[in-house]
């Protein structure tokens, strides 16, 4: 906007550029946002799954009347929050929540590499979140329950809740290998889900991956339990370490706390290796 007086043109200031400036600010926000989507996607998608299913647990260990029929509630708990943390990221980010799955996709999967360390933290940030979502809401049952001494193994012990430790009569080989065994098969599986050349099979991917969890933990989720995924196990272990559990959790069982981060990562390469071996879709 101008004007003239005794002709000389004079500027005077509008709020246009400052509405450009606000605009420019908003764009920019929003290209941020549009650019870390696929890392929230991932963030939120394990969040939810570690969120309903260190619930499960929780709810099985304060209400002794669920102790009953506890594992199997664990297992829906854990089969039905993967399947909700998969709706959830599915569509933005491919719906890993696994940082097993996201390191054999960029080995087999032509995942770019660029993401997987970005993917790698928002999963396990998700899963540090979830466990700190379920223990605000029972934390008020926690002392109750264990007399104020947050116990990794024994009687009243409650770091079970958030992260997995193996059968007591197993040795840690034994453990490694269930691991390495357990999540072999559940990418071989998952890979029949997800293939793109069976266009029938990838609308219920979420629900299959969820029944496929509760399977396996009905069947052998007690000789370990069923990790399976590093984010789930790792974050919710970390979250213990900054809860009053202190450094038990990691040293527990013989420093346990490693094979339910190197058994899944391990599976998930051999899974799809053998499933690209061996299955080849027409």
């Amino acid at each position: 906007m101008s004007s003239e007086i005794e002709g000389t043109r004079i500027s005077i200031p509008t709020e246009e550029p400052r509405g450009r400036c606000d605009n420019i600010i908003y764009d920019r926000i929003l290209s941020f946002r549009y650019s870390i989507r696929s890392y929230l996607a991932e963030f939120f998608g394990t969040l939810i799954f570690v969120f309903f299913g260190t619930g499960s647990v929780a709810a099985v260990t304060f209400q002794p009347d669920l102790r009953p029929v506890g594992w199997l509630l664990i297992s829906f708990g854990f089969g039905f929050g993967i399947a909700m943390g998969i709706y959830v990221s599915i569509g933005i980010s491919g719906g890993h929540v696994n940082p097993a799955v996201t390191i054999a996709s960029a080995i087999f999967r032509k995942f770019p590499i660029f993401h997987v360390p970005f993917y790698i933290l928002s999963q396990l940030l998700g899963g540090i979140c979830g466990a700190a979502l379920t223990y605000f809401i029972y934390m008020q049952k926690f002392t109750p329950y264990d007399g104020g001494t947050r116990k990794t193994t024994g009687t009243k012990s409650t770091a079970g809740i958030f992260a997995t430790y193996p059968d007591s009569e197993n040795t840690n080989i034994v453990s490694f290998f269930t691991e390495v065994i357990l999540t072999t098969v559940f990418l071989f599986c998952i890979q029949g889900f997800v293939n793109t050349k069976i266009p029938q099979t990838t609308s219920y991917t979420p629900l299959a991956v969820g029944l496929l969890i509760l399977v396996i933990s009905i069947s052998f989720g007690t000789m370990t339990g069923f990790s399976l995924n590093p984010a789930r196990d790792l974050g919710p272990r970390l979250f213990t370490l900054m809860a009053g559990w202190g450094t038990n959790p990691f040293t527990a069982f013989s420093y346990y706390f490693w094979i339910p981060v190197v058994g899944p990562i391990l599976g998930a390469i051999l899974g799809i290796f053998l499933y690209d071996c061996f299955i080849i879709p027409t």
